[in-house]
């Protein structure tokens, strides 16, 4: 007899492996969301998928749509519900990915997002292994024209390893194709920002010599140079 929270050779819906007696209790319990895998703030161009952007408005409405409401949603909603297709918020645009395509596309992804860092695809492999070798991954999200998110659950916890802005892991022919043709006009991601500098010359009138004062841009934190004329021009203004 099952003990109450148990159900006997049950197929866990974040994982693949059967067991003889699991605990699902955490099926009552709120969703949790983690955000923890290392590159999940990274962007990449990877055949016809990107999670870059073509404007930085586009950046800024995508994670306050993310933040603001699906996430907030997914808070509120109780596993079972999100598992059984009972939620209608989320009935239309979450499951679970089966289709080996996409399932290799997103591993891709990810070997990239490694390589991009730096890191050795055996290490990606690795970690694809250890993490989501045995696990249901699931696609998540709400309203067509804000993308989706994809991750993997370990009880009522899903782990979020890849955002999908433009719902391009599942592309169809009446939206994302022809939307998104061509992937390489995305190029804004925040990382820009970070590598940005300003050319080594006056920022006032272009002059290359006597750059002897650099000043620290105050919302970028990057140096700005200014020659010593301009400079002057400027104080004796004042």
């Amino acid at each position: 007899m099952s003990k109450k929270g148990e159900i006997k050779a049950f197929n866990a819906p974040g994982s693949k492996t059967k067991a003889e007696s699991i605990d699902v209790s955490y099926l009552e319990r709120n969703i949790v969301l983690d955000f923890s895998f290392p590159y999940l703030f990274y962007f990449v161009n990877f055949n016809d998928f990107t999670n870059k952007f073509r404007t930085p408005k586009q950046y800024i409405e995508y994670f306050d749509y993310m933040h603001k409401i699906l996430f907030a949603s997914l808070s509120k909603t109780k596993c079972k519900n999100l598992f059984d297709r009972r939620d209608e918020n989320f009935r239309k645009h979450s499951h679970v990915i089966s289709d080996s395509k996409q399932i290799n596309l997103i591993k891709n992804i990810i070997k990239s997002l490694y390589i991009a860092n730096g890191l050795p695809e055996g290490k990606a492999d690795s970690w694809i292994e250890q993490n989501i070798g045995d696990a249901y991954l699931w696609q998540i999200g709400l309203a067509n024209e804000y993308g989706r998110v994809i991750g993997y659950f370990q009880e009522n916890i899903f782990k979020i390893i890849l955002f999908d802005p433009h719902h391009l892991i599942y592309k169809t022919e009446k939206g994302s194709i022809r939307k998104y043709k061509d992937v390489s006009t995305f190029t804004f991601f925040p990382d820009k920002i970070k590598r940005f500098t300003f050319p080594k010359k006056c920022i006032r009138c272009g002059a290359t010599e006597k750059l002897n004062s650099r000043f620290d841009d105050a919302v970028i934190k990057k140096e700005i140079y200014i020659c010593d004329n301009c400079l002057l021009e400027i104080l004796d203004y004042k």
